[in-house]
């Protein structure tokens, strides 16, 4: 198991070919979206969800974390961690404590996410490149 604390609009990498994105934090609710290939299936509380079609040829899934607090994609477990499970982590609304269990590799790239242990001082990343992908994979929201 690792433990990370990820801030909102940051993207985890498991494996070669699953990447989870923070999208929103609200309280205790955390927003994500999932991009997996088709054969990759994503249990939220042990029911498949169903994927929006990724022009790359994956699949799309965007979802959120209240009562339930963890999700499986394609056998790893990604679960939000009990916040006052280590009082040295600092809670805020902008970072989200994440345990990840079965994934052979998890990428942390600089400036996204930390691992636990590093400094609390980074800078909040740019996420340009997932919110235009997510308009256009979305559409205009209109609200009346």
């Amino acid at each position: 198991m690792q433990h990370l604390v990820c801030r909102v609009g940051s993207t985890l990498h498991l494996g070669d070919d699953i990447r989870v994105v923070v999208h929103a934090r609200l309280g205790e609710r955390v927003t994500f979206g999932v991009v997996a290939p088709w054969h990759r299936e994503v249990l939220l509380d042990g029911v498949a969800l169903r994927p929006a079609r990724d022009p790359g040829g994956g699949c799309w899934y965007l979802f959120s974390l209240l009562n339930v607090r963890a999700f499986l994609v394609g056998g790893i477990e990604v679960s939000l961690a009990a916040r006052h499970a280590r009082p040295d982590a600092g809670h805020d609304h902008d970072h989200v404590h994440l345990d990840v269990v079965g994934a052979e590799s998890v990428r942390v790239h600089e400036g996204e996410a930390r691992v636990l242990d590093d400094a609390p001082g980074r800078r909040r990343p740019t996420a340009v490149g997932w919110q235009a992908r997510l308009r256009g994979l979305l559409g205009t929201l209109r609200t009346a």
